[in-house]
């Protein structure tokens, strides 16, 4: 039985969908995304677009894949895309 965790709220629930799909080699789907939320994930995680700045993804009408770069940088970018809540949450956890 588990019996630590959090229940994520709509924005929690975005985001762990949006890191759990890019960080797949198959990416993100936007279609899928939007049928799910009803929103656009770049609006609602806007910090994606830097991905594509940088060059560590690729945007297309599908949706975002990351690229070679990325795939190598994905133990770094899925924290990187935790919001600042989960994180303090993380770091007030302490193991029993």
């Amino acid at each position: 039985m588990v019996d630590y965790g959090i229940a994520l709220g709509l924005e929690e629930q975005q985001r762990r969908y949006i890191i759990q799909s890019v960080l797949q080699a198959h990416g993100l789907s936007c279609a899928a995304y939007r049928g799910r939320f009803g929103t656009h994930a770049l609006d609602d995680v806007p910090a994606l677009a830097e991905l594509v700045e940088h060059g560590l993804a690729v945007q297309s009408d599908e949706g975002l894949r990351l690229t070679d770069a990325g795939m190598e940088r994905s133990d770094t970018i899925g924290p990187w895309l935790y919001s600042a809540a989960v994180r303090a949450l993380m770091e007030r956890y302490e193991l029993r």
